[in-house]
């Protein structure tokens, strides 16, 4: 019995690789065009400036499956605020990011610090080294234009 299983896979597999048709090479564009149209056209499309989506998704952690409440913030160009928060623990929510070439990680782990532009003198060190700090996620703003 522990013999036939793997033969059944692979007999499958066979069957829905043989099965499967590739689809033409224009249908992709032609279905892009059809739902770039349906949203509006291309001015419409490049008129979009910010976009903010909210969901909900699960991440292993251990033996349990936990769900994380999520919301992210684009405005285009060059920023991205992506904030995680999980009903299920009582610590806060977390915010990544990033705007133009500065990151944005909030609460700050230990290893962020530097990450941020943080430097040992902006920390009360002795580097003499320039003192940069990581911007707030409340500075990304969305505008709708």
């Amino acid at each position: 019995m522990s013999r036939f299983g793997p033969f059944v896979a692979v007999l499958c597999l066979t069957a829905a690789l043989r099965g499967a048709q590739p689809a033409p090479p224009d249908a992709a564009a032609s279905v892009i065009a059809a739902s770039r149209e349906a949203l509006g056209g291309e001015k419409k499309l490049a008129a979009v400036k910010s976009l903010v989506a909210t969901g909900r998704t699960r991440q292993v952690r251990g033996d349990s499956l936990v769900p994380i409440e999520f919301e992210i913030t684009i405005e285009l160009p060059d920023k991205y605020v992506r904030k995680d928060e999980i009903p299920a623990q009582e610590s806060g929510p977390t915010t990544t990011g990033f705007s133009g070439d500065t990151l944005l990680q909030f609460p700050r782990a230990p290893a962020a610090a530097g990450a941020c532009g943080r430097t040992a003198a902006a920390d009360g060190g002795s580097d003499g080294g320039p003192r940069r700090a990581c911007v707030s996620p409340t500075s990304v703003r969305t505008s709708r234009g």
